[in-house]
């Protein structure tokens, strides 16, 4: 007997998809701050650095309200 897998529906596997991307990319997003931050030796770079982190932890927040 040969097994099968229903594939999602074409909305549901592209949202699906969307929202897998978004998170890459906010992970890059935060990844390439928080190396930024390490480099930056002016107070105001980050400062702006972080707040930049602190953004994209909130879309990631609401990237996982999506996702359930």
């Amino acid at each position: 007997m040969l097994s099968t897998h229903k594939m999602p529906a074409g909305p549901t596997a592209l949202r699906a998809a969307a929202l897998a991307e978004l998170r890459a990319a906010v992970a890059a997003a935060r990844c390439a701050s928080y190396v930024a931050g390490l480099a930056a030796g002016d107070f105001a770079v980050r400062e702006i650095l972080l707040i930049a982190l602190q953004e994209m932890d909130r879309a990631e927040r609401v990237l996982r309200r999506l996702g359930d």
